[in-house]
C-alpha cells in the first residue's frame, strides 16, 4: 500500500515541541494528562459510589487503591441486560479511566483495568459509545511492563470481548481512537504533562512517560501486524502523522529499555509489512537507529536491537552508506558497538552481529590491515568485556571468526595471511598456553570446540591457509617442547607445580589435535598433526631417560597420546618405534622415578590397543623382571603394587602366570599375616587378576590361610585386615570359596562380637561387605553355604561359636534375597533331632525341691523318682556367653518365626516337633530363671544375660500363643489338629514318674491352659476328660493327671467330676495312717493341692468332714513327717485353704497349727539345713498370714494365737536372722519395726545384696516418715534428739582403697563397702521433716563422734581429689540414688559417693566446710573446691532458693506484708525489702559460687531509719546467724526481720512531715520537752528557718535542740 505524505507540525513535548506542555496546540486537554477537569458526580445516586470516586480523585496511591477497591466492590453483579451501572457513574469512570489505568502505583494500574473489565460487562452494549474514549488506554494495558497489571488488562478483554474474532473487530472499528490515543501518548504527552511534580517524583514521572509512551508504540504496532491492508488505508493520515518524520525514532535512542525495545519491534514490523513507511523515511531513520542507537547503550534492548538491525540491513543496506548524514563516520560508531558487547543479551545477539556482516556494505568495512586489526580488537574488547556472560563466549568467538572471514575476504592475500597470523591463530596458542601475551584470545571452557571450528572454518573458507596452519602448529609444538625442557627440577619448590602445568598444556594440545582429527575433515592432512606428535613424543623420552622419570608431566603427555591420538602414534612408523623400544628399555629403568605409575598407566594403555599384544608382553615382563630383581622391602613390594593395580584384568588374559612373581605374592601373604609388613594391596590385586598373575591353586591357598588365621589370636588382626581388602576387592572371588568353605563367613561373624572394639567393628564391616555381596546374588550355592553356616552354629555350641543375633540376621537377609521358596523355612529351622539331642541331658536331671514354690504343677516336683534323674553335667558344650546348644536352637526359633507366614508353610510334623522342643525349653528356662544352677541350661550369670534370658521367655511364650490361634481368632480343623497333635505328643512323655515326664507333663498343662484361654472350651471334653483322669489315676500317671487338672482348671471348676475327686482324696486322706502317709500320702496332698489351686469346691465340704480332716494331717507332723519337707510343704499349703472354711469351729485343731509353725521355724533357726525347707518356709510364712487374719474368729483360735504370739515372732524374728529374705523382711518389718529396728540395721552387713538392699529400702522409707513425730516428741519433752547406735556403729570404721584392693567388683559393689554407704544415706534421711533443734541435736552428734571426716577422705580419695584429676560428674543425678541401675559397680559407686557428698553439703555443710577447710593437703583441697562449684554447688544453691521460696509462699512468718522477699535463681541472689512510710529498706544475700564452702555474703541496698552502725551491725548479725546456723537463709531473713521490726517498733510521725521516715531517711528523734513530740532534724531545721524562731511547731514553747 502507498499512503500519501503529507506536511504537518506535531508537538513532541520533550523532544522539540513547539506546543503547550499541557496539551496540543489547540489547546484541548488530554484524556491522560493530570490537568483535567474531574467528571460530574451529583447525578450518582449512591453515596458510597461518590466517596469512592472523590478518593481516586486524591493523589495519594493508597487512598486511589482503597477507592477502587470500595468501587470495586459496589458495582453490581454482572447482568445479561446490561442494566447493571448508571449511566452517570458509566460517565464519570470513562473520564477518569484512561488516567487512572497509567498510574504510577502498579496496584492502581491494576485495580483499574479490573474495574473497568467490571463496568464494561456489567454496563452491557451501554459502553459501546464510550468506547472510543478508552479503547486506546484499555488495550494499552495489555503492554505494561508490570505483568500482573498486563494480566489484569489482558483477562478483562477477554471476558468482555471472549473470542478473537470479537477481538479483532475491536482493534478494526477502533483503530482511529487507538491512533488518537497513540499520538497523544507518544507525540504529545511528557513527564510534566503526566504527572504532578508537586506529588510525583522525576524519576517516577519519567518512568510514567516512558511506560506511557512504550504501550502507545506497542499498539501501533499491533495494528499493524494484525490489520489487513484496506483497514490500514482507512487510517492513512494518523499513519503518516505518527511514522513520518522524526517524531517516534526519536524513542529509539531512550534512556529507558523498554521504549527502545517497542520502538525497534515497530521498525521490525514496518519492515516486514509496511516497508513503504521506511523507504520515505530512511534518512531519519539512519539518523537515529545507525547514528545514535549504535552509540548508546543497549543494556535491555540488546537483542532486539540486533534483531531490528539485522533485518534493516538485509532489506535497505544503504542504510549504512547513502543514507547515512552523521557527521562521525559510520565505521567509527559500529566499532563503539562492538565494544560493547552483547551488553547483557543472550548468545543470539552474537549470531546476530554476524548475519549483520554478511550483509553489511564492502564500503563500510575496513580497507585495509590496520582499520580490520582495529575493528576486530574493538570486537575482542567486547567478548571479554567483565559484563560478559559466561554462557555467550562460544557464540562470541564464533562471530568473531565470521566477522574475520568477512573480512579477510576483502583484503588483499598478504594482508589476509597477515590477519590471519594476528587476529586468528593466536587462539590456538591461547587455548594450549593460557599465555598472558594473547589472554585476550581466551574462548572460555569450550576453547578446545571453539579452536577445532575455527581450525576447520579457517582451513575451508579461506584458500591457501594450509600452509599457515602447518607453520602454527609446529610452532606450538617447538613451544611446549620448549616447555618440557625447562621445566623446574626435583629438588625446586616449583616441581610439582611446573610438572602440573605442563601436563595440563599437553592436554589441551593433544585433545584439540584429537578434536580436529575426529570431525574427519576430508581437506585436512594427517601428516600434520603425526608430525607434530612425534616431535612432542621423542622430546619426551628423551627427557624422561635424561632426567630418569622425574618430569612426570612429559609422562603424562605420552599417556595423553595414547589415550586421545593413539593413531598419530601407531600408525607413523617412526614414532611407534620411538615408543615401543622406550617402553621395553627404558620403562623398566624408571620403576623408582616419579614416572613409573603414569609409565605403567601407558603399558595398560598398549595392552589395550588393537594390534600391540607383542609390545605389551615384553613391557609388561620386562618390568616385573626388573622389580622382582630388587632387593625384599616394603619399597619393592609398594613398586610392584603400583605395577600391577596399573594395568587392567583384560590385556592380561593373553599372559600366563609367572612362577617367579605368584611366589612373591605368597611370600608377601605370609609376611603381611605375621605383621612383618603391610601388603594386602598387592595380595588383593594379584587374586583379582587371577589366572595371569595369580594361579587358582595359589588363590585357594592364600584365601584358605587367611580362614584359619581369623582363629588364631595372634594372627586375628592382620587377618582382619587382609579380609577386609580382599573382600572389598575381589567379591567375585570370594563368593565361590563361600561355597567350598562357608567357615570364612562364620568366623568373621565371631570376630565380629568380640570384645576387643577395633576388631569387632573390623570384623562386623567385613562381614557385612561379605553378607551385602551374597544377598545380591542370586546363586543357589551360596544360599547353601548361609544355611551350612546357620546349621553349624546352631548344631553345636563352641567358644567360637557365632552368636544367635548373627545367624539371625544371616536368616533375615536369606529370606529377603532368597529363591529358594517354600523349602527355605525347613532348611533354616533347628534340626528336630539335634535339639532332642541338645534337651535329653536338662530332661533328666531331678528338679531342685525348691523348684516346688513356682512350678506350674506344684508340688508334683517331689514325685520325681531320683533314680530316673541325673545331676547337672559341666561337661555340656557352651557358646562364649555360656549358652547350651538346646537354648541357642530355641532362642533361633522363637526369634526367626515371629512371622506367621513363615510359620504356616511348615509341615504338620514339623510344627507339632517345633512346639515341643520350644515349651521344654521354656519350663527349662523358667527354672534356671527361679533358681540360677538348677539345670545349668545356661551357666553365665550376670544382668546382662538374666535379661536376654527374660526377653527370650517373653518372646516365646508370646509366640507358642500366637501358634495356637489362627490370623482371623476363629479355630479351624487346621488349627484342632496341630492343638490335637500337640497334646498327644506331651501326652506320650508325661506318663511315669521320670524327670522328663515331669516336664512333658509341664508343658502339656501350659498348651491346654492357653489353648482354653484363646478358643474356649468343647462341650464333648469334659466326658472324655473325667474318663482320662480316672484312667491316669487308676495307673498310677500322676504327673498326667495334675497336668490334666491344671490345664483343664477352669472348665473343670465346680464340676461334678472334680466334686467327686475332690471328695474321694478328702475322705481317703482322713482314714490314712501315719504309715500309709508316708508311703501315698504325697502324691495324694500334691493332687489334692492341684485340686483345689483354682476352686472354692473345699468351701461346699461339711466342717464335720474337713474337722476329722485337719486333724489326721496335723497327726502326721510328728518328728518324723515333720523331717519329710515335702508332706510338710503340702500340708502347709491345704491348711491355707480349709483354715478359714472352718474358722469358726472350736477345738484344739488351732494350738496344733501354731505349733507347727514354731516347730519349723525354730528348726530352721536352729542352724539346720534350708536344701528343700523354703517351700516349707513359704507355706508356714502363708499358713502365719492366714492364722493372723482369723484368729478372732472363735475363742479357741484366739487363745491360741494370744499364747503364742511372742513365741512365734521370736521365731519369725530367728527366721530372718537365719535365712533373710525380701518377703521375710516385708512381714516382720511390718509387725515389728519400731521394737526391732536394731535387727534391720544388722542386716545393711549382710553378704547378701538383695537382703542389704531390701533392708535399707525398708528403712529408707520408715526413717524420714517417723521424723515430725520425733520432732513433737523433742519439742514436749524438752530432751535432745539422738540417732540410733546401731545406726552410728555401722560408720564407725570406713573403708579405704587399700582394704577394697582385695575385693571383687566383678558384678556389683562390695557388699561391705555398700553397707557402710547405705548406712550414711540412712543417717541423712533422719534430716528430712525434722524440726531446727533435732536437726541440731542430730549434727552435734555427727561432730562429736568425728563420722563425717572419715566419709569424705574415703569419698576424694575413691572419686580422685587426692590425685587432682576428680571424675566426670555430669553423668551422675547427684540429688537422687537408685541401686543397681548402673552396670559396672564401679560406676555405681561412683554414683552413690557423689549423692553422699551432695547430702552431706546439703544437711551439715558448717562439718563438711570444716573437713574441707582442715585438709592437708593444698591440691585435694584445690581439686575440691573446683569439682563443687562445677558439679554440686548449683544443685545445693537450688535446693536452698527453693526452701526460701517454699517459706516465702507457706510460712506465715515470711507473710508478713511489710517484708517482701524476693528469690533470683540465676543470679544466685535472695532480697528481702521491709516497706516503711512508702520506703524500702532493703538487703541482698549473694550465694558465692561454691556454696556452702565459701560463705554468703549480706549487703545493703537501702538503709531507711537507722543510722550507719546499726545497719552495719544488723548486716553482720544476719550473715553470722546463717554462717552459725548450717547455713540456713531463712534464719538469716528471720534475724533480720527481727531486728527491723523492733527498731521499728513503737515508732511514732513526725510532727511536721507526718511521716516516719524522713527525706534523708531518718527517725524522728528530736523530742520536745513540753508537748513531748518527736520530730524530724531536718524537719526541725526547716521549721526554725521558715519561722525565724527556735519554738516547737505545736506547743509553741521554745524548743531545747540539744
Amino acid at each position: 500500500m502507498s499512503f500519501r505524505n503529507s506536511k504537518f507540525t506535531i508537538g513532541l513535548g520533550s523532544q522539540g515541541t513547539n506546543a503547550s506542555q499541557f496539551g496540543s496546540s489547540f489547546g484541548a486537554t488530554s484524556t491522560l494528562s493530570y490537568i483535567s477537569e474531574p467528571p460530574n458526580l451529583s447525578s450518582i445516586s449512591d453515596a458510597n459510589v461518590v466517596v469512592a470516586f472523590k478518593n481516586l480523585l486524591k493523589k495519594d496511591a493508597t487512598t486511589k487503591g482503597k477507592a477502587l477497591e470500595e468501587l470495586q466492590g459496589y458495582l453490581p453483579v454482572d447482568t445479561s441486560d446490561g442494566d447493571g451501572v448508571e449511566d452517570a457513574l458509566l460517565e464519570a469512570w470513562i473520564k477518569i479511566y484512561p488516567r487512572t489505568s497509567i498510574d504510577v502505583s502498579r496496584r492502581v494500574r491494576q485495580l483499574a483495568h479490573s474495574v473497568q473489565c467490571k463496568i464494561a460487562r456489567s454496563s452491557g452494549k451501554r459502553v459501546a459509545k464510550y468506547m472510543p474514549q478508552v479503547v486506546g488506554a484499555w488495550l494499552a494495558g495489555i503492554y505494561d511492563n508490570d505483568r500482573a497489571v498486563a494480566k489484569a488488562a489482558e483477562d478483562g478483554l477477554k471476558l468482555v470481548f471472549p473470542s478473537e474474532e470479537k477481538m479483532s473487530h475491536v482493534w478494526r472499528i477502533y483503530q482511529s481512537s487507538i491512533l488518537e490515543f497513540a499520538k497523544d501518548a507518544v507525540l504529545k504527552e511528557t513527564a510534566q504533562t503526566l504527572s504532578d511534580e508537586r506529588t510525583v517524583s522525576p524519576d517516577d514521572a519519567e518512568a510514567k512517560h516512558a511506560r506511557v509512551v512504550a504501550t502507545g508504540i506497542s499498539v501501533v504496532g499491533n495494528l499493524l501486524s494484525e490489520l489487513p491492508e484496506e483497514s490500514l488505508e482507512k487510517a492513512s493520515e494518523l499513519y503518516d502523522e505518527l511514522l513520518m518524520g522524526n517524531g517516534i525514532w526519536n524513542y529509539s535512542y531512550h534512556k529507558d529499555a523498554f521504549v527502545r525495545r517497542c520502538v525497534y519491534r515497530l521498525l521490525r514490523t514496518c519492515l516486514v509489512k509496511q516497508k513503504s513507511l521506511i523507504s520515505s523515511n530512511l534518512t531519519t531513520i539512519s539518523t537515529t537507529i545507525i547514528s545514535k542507537s549504535l552509540n548508546t547503550t543497549q543494556a535491555g534492548s540488546a537483542w532486539d536491537y540486533s534483531e531490528m538491525l539485522v533485518l534493516l540491513t538485509k532489506t535497505y543496506p544503504n542504510i549504512w552508506t547513502d543514507t547515512y548524514t552523521a557527521k562521525k563516520p559510520v565505521g567509527a560508531r559500529l566499532r563503539q558497538f562492538l565494544k560493547k558487547g552483547a551488553q547483557g543479551g543472550p548468545p543470539e545477539v552474537w549470531d546476530n552481529i554476524s548475519r549483520i556482516f554478511e550483509d553489511l556494505p564492502e564500503a563500510v568495512l575496513p580497507p585495509n590491515l590496520t582499520d580490520a586489526l582495529d575493528l576486530l580488537e574493538n570486537l575482542r574488547y567486547g567478548i571479554n568485556t567483565k559484563n560478559e556472560a559466561r554462557a555467550n563466549r562460544k557464540g562470541a568467538w564464533l562471530c568473531y571468526l565470521d566477522v574475520t572471514i568477512r573480512i579477510c575476504t576483502i583484503l588483499p592475500r598478504t594482508d589476509q595471511s597477515n590477519l590471519l597470523r594476528d587476529a586468528i591463530l593466536p587462539v590456538f596458542q591461547q587455548h594450549v598456553m593460557a599465555d598472558s601475551e594473547t589472554s585476550q584470545f581466551y574462548s572460555g571452557n569450550e576453547s578446545t570446540l571453539v579452536c577445532s571450528i575455527v581450525f576447520h572454518r579457517v582451513s575451508n573458507q579461506l584458500s591457501g591457509t594450509n600452509g599457515i596452519l602447518e607453520e602454527e602448529w609446529r610452532r606450538i609444538a617447538g613451544l611446549l617442547i620448549q616447555e618440557i625442557k625447562s621445566s623446574s627440577p626435583e629438588q625446586s619448590k616449583d616441581f610439582e607445580k611446573s610438572q602440573n602445568s605442563i601436563s595440563t598444556e599437553g592436554h589441551r594440545w593433544i585433545a584439540l589435535n584429537a578434536r580436529i582429527l575426529q570431525d574427519g575433515d576430508p581437506f585436512i592432512s594427517v601428516v600434520m598433526f603425526e608430525e607434530s606428535s612425534r616431535m612432542l613424543l621423542e622430546a619426551c623420552i628423551k627427557i624422561l631417560i635424561s632426567r630418569n622419570g622425574k618430569p612426570y608431566g612429559a609422562a603424562r603427555i605420552l599417556k595423553l597420546l595414547l589415550q586421545l591420538s593413539p593413531h598419530v602414534v601407531w600408525n607413523n612408523s617412526e614414532s611407534r618405534q620411538i615408543f615401543s623400544s622406550f617402553l621395553i628399555d627404558g620403562v623398566p629403568a624408571l620403576s623408582t622415578s616419579p614416572s613409573a605409575a603414569i609409565l605403567y598407566s601407558c603399558i595398560d594403555l598398549v595392552g589395550k590397543t588393537s594390534g600391540q599384544s607383542s609390545c605389551f608382553s615384553k613391557s609388561f615382563n620386562a618390568v616385573a623382571r626388573s622389580v622382582l630383581k630388587m632387593k625384599d622391602s616394603p619399597e619393592k613390594a609398594e613398586i610392584l603394587l603400583k605395577f600391577v593395580s596399573s594395568i587392567d584384568a583384560t590385556p592380561l588374559g593373553n599372559l600366563s602366570v609367572d612362577e617367579e612373581l605368584e611366589s612373591y605374592f605368597l611370600r608377601s601373604f605370609e609376611e603381611s599375616l605375621r605383621g612383618r609388613q603391610n601388603s594386602w594391596s598387592l595380595v588383593s590385586h594379584a587374586l583379582s587378576k587371577q589366572g595371569s598373575l595369580m594361579s587358582s591353586s595359589g588363590a585357594g591357598q592364600i584365601l584358605a590361610k587367611l580362614t584359619n588365621s581369623l582363629t588364631l589370636e595372634d594372627q586375628t588382626s592382620y587377618a582382619l585386615e587382609g579380609a577386609g581388602v580382599i573382600v572389598k576387592q575381589n567379591k567375585d572371588l570370594v563368593k565361590p570359596f563361600i561355597k567350598e568353605q562357608p567357615e570364612f563367613l562364620s568366623h568373621l561373624l565371631f570376630l565380629a562380637e568380640s570384645p576387643d572394639e577395633s576388631i569387632g567393628l573390623r570384623a562386623e564391616a567385613v562381614a557385612a561387605s561379605v553378607q551385602s555381596s551374597l544377598a545380591n546374588d542370586g546363586e543357589a550355592g551360596v544360599n547353601e553355604s548361609v544355611i551350612e553356616i546357620i546349621n553349624q552354629g546352631l548344631g553345636h555350641a563352641g567358644p567360637n561359636s557365632v552368636s544367635i543375633e548373627s545367624l539371625i540376621e544371616l536368616a533375615q537377609n536369606l529370606l529377603k534375597h532368597s529363591v529358594l521358596g517354600s523349602r527355605l523355612p525347613k532348611t533354616l529351622l533347628p534340626d528336630a533331632g539335634q535339639w532332642d539331642s541338645a534337651l535329653v541331658p536338662f530332661l533328666k536331671i531331678v528338679p531342685n525341691p525348691a523348684l516346688a514354690m513356682t512350678d506350674r504343677l506344684g508340688g508334683a516336683v517331689y514325685l520325681v523318682s531320683a533314680e530316673t534323674g541325673i545331676s547337672p553335667s559341666p561337661e555340656i558344650s557352651r557358646d562364649q556367653n555360656g549358652f547350651s546348644t538346646a537354648l541357642r536352637m530355641a532362642m533361633f526359633t522363637s526369634k526367626l518365626l515371629k512371622s506367621r507366614q513363615l510359620f504356616e508353610s511348615i509341615e504338620l510334623d514339623e510344627k507339632v516337633l517345633l512346639m515341643k522342643n520350644l515349651r521344654l525349653t521354656l519350663s527349662l528356662t523358667n527354672d534356671n530363671l527361679g533358681l540360677a544352677g538348677a539345670n545349668n541350661l545356661w551357666n553365665l550369670y550376670s544382668e546382662g544375660t538374666e535379661a536376654e534370658i527374660m526377653d527370650f521367655v517373653s518372646d516365646a511364650q508370646e509366640l507358642t500363643k500366637s501358634w495356637l490361634r489362627t490370623q482371623d481368632a476363629s479355630p479351624d480343623e487346621a488349627l484342632y489338629d496341630f492343638i490335637n497333635a500337640v497334646q498327644s505328643e506331651f501326652e506320650r512323655s508325661s506318663f511315669g514318674s521320670s524327670a522328663p515326664a515331669l516336664y512333658h507333663a509341664r508343658a502339656l498343662a501350659a498348651v491346654s491352659e492357653e489353648y482354653f484361654e484363646l478358643v474356649g472350651w468343647q462341650k464333648s471334653k469334659p466326658a472324655s476328660l473325667s474318663e482320662v483322669l480316672n484312667n491316669a489315676r487308676k495307673g498310677g500317671n500322676i504327673f498326667h493327671v495334675i497336668a490334666l487338672l491344671v490345664g483343664y482348671k477352669e472348665p473343670l471348676s465346680n464340676t461334678d467330676d472334680s466334686n467327686r475327686l475332690l471328695n474321694e482324696l478328702v475322705s481317703e486322706l482322713t482314714f490314712l495312717d501315719d504309715r500309709g502317709a508316708a508311703n501315698d500320702g504325697l502324691w495324694q496332698l500334691v493332687l489334692l493341692n492341684a485340686l483345689m489351686q483354682h476352686q472354692d469346691s473345699i468351701s461346699k465340704l461339711p466342717s464335720q468332714r474337713l474337722v476329722p480332716f485337719i486333724k489326721t494331717l496335723l497327726s502326721w507332723l510328728d518328728d518324723v513327717l515333720l523331717n519329710s519337707a515335702p508332706i510338710a510343704s503340702e500340708v502347709a499349703k491345704i491348711l491355707c485353704q480349709v483354715l478359714p472354711v472352718i474358722q469358726e469351729v472350736y477345738g484344739e485343731h488351732w494350738s496344733r497349727v501354731l505349733l507347727f509353725i514354731r516347730e519349723v521355724w525354730s528348726r530352721t533357726s536352729s542352724g539346720s539345713s534350708l536344701d528343700g525347707q523354703l517351700p516349707v518356709i513359704q507355706g508356714t510364712l502363708k499358713l502365719f498370714t492366714v492364722m493372723k487374719k482369723i484368729h478372732a474368729s472363735n475363742d479357741d483360735a484366739d487363745d491360741a494365737w494370744h499364747s503364742n504370739e511372742d513365741d512365734l515372732f521370736s521365731g519369725l524374728l530367728g527366721l530372718l536372722r537365719s535365712s533373710p529374705s525380701e518377703q521375710l523382711l516385708q512381714s516382720t518389718f511390718k509387725e515389728r519395726a519400731d521394737h526391732e529396728q536394731m535387727l534391720f540395721f544388722a542386716l545393711l552387713q549382710s553378704q547378701s545384696l538383695s537382703i542389704q538392699q531390701a533392708a535399707f529400702e525398708l528403712l529408707h522409707r520408715q526413717i524420714p516418715a517417723v521424723q515430725e513425730q520425733i520432732s513433737l516428741d523433742v519439742a514436749l519433752g524438752d530432751r535432745a534428739a539422738k540417732l540410733p547406735e546401731e545406726l552410728l556403729s555401722l560408720v564407725l570404721q570406713a573403708p579405704t582403697l587399700d582394704s577394697l584392693a582385695s575385693s571383687s567388683w566383678n558384678r556389683y559393689m562390695p557388699s561391705d563397702l555398700r553397707g557402710y554407704l547405705l548406712s550414711w544415706v540412712l543417717i541423712f534421711d533422719h534430716f528430712s521433716n525434722s524440726s531446727y533443734k533435732v536437726r541440731s541435736d542430730y549434727i552435734s552428734a555427727i561432730k562429736e563422734g568425728g563420722y563425717l571426716q572419715d566419709l569424705l577422705n574415703f569419698i576424694s580419695s575413691f572419686l580422685g581429689h587426692d590425685r587432682g584429676k576428680p571424675i566426670d560428674a555430669a553423668r551422675f543425678d547427684a540429688t537422687s540414688y537408685t541401686c543397681d541401675i548402673e552396670a559396672q559397680p564401679e560406676k555405681d559407686t561412683q554414683w552413690l559417693l557423689i549423692h553422699l557428698y551432695y547430702l552431706s553439703l546439703k544437711h551439715v555443710p558448717s562439718l563438711t566446710k570444716a573437713w574441707w577447710i582442715d585438709c592437708p593437703r593444698r591440691q585435694t583441697r584445690d581439686a575440691v573446691e573446683n569439682w563443687t562449684e562445677k558439679f554440686i554447688s548449683p544443685l545445693v544453691i537450688g535446693d536452698e532458693l527453693r526452701t526460701v521460696r517454699e517459706w516465702v509462699d507457706n510460712s506465715s512468718d515470711a507473710a508478713d506484708g511489710e517484708m517482701k522477699v524476693k528469690v533470683s535463681t540465676r543470679a544466685k541472689e535472695v532480697t528481702a525489702s521491709y516497706e516503711v512510710d512508702e520506703q524500702t529498706m532493703q538487703i541482698m544475700i549473694k550465694l558465692p559460687g561454691t556454696y556452702p564452702l565459701s560463705q554468703v555474703t549480706v549487703e545493703g541496698l537501702n538503709r531507711v531509719g537507722v543510722d550507719e552502725k546499726k545497719w552495719r551491725s544488723w548486716l553482720i548479725n544476719t550473715q553470722g546467724v546463717i554462717m552459725f546456723s548450717n547455713g540456713s537463709i531463712v534464719d538469716g531473713l528471720t534475724a533480720w526481720r527481727k531486728n527491723v521490726t523492733g527498731a521499728l517498733k513503737g515508732q511514732i510521725e513526725c510532727a511536721i512531715c507526718y511521716s516516719i521516715i524522713s527525706s534523708d531517711k531518718q527517725l524522728p528523734t528530736k523530742k520536745c520537752n513540753t508537748c513531748k513530740n518527736l520530730f524530724h532534724s531536718s524537719c526541725l531545721f526547716k521549721w526554725f528557718k521558715s519561722s525565724n524562731s527556735s519554738s516547737c511547731p505545736l506547743c509553741r514553747n521554745a524548743f531545747n535542740y540539744g
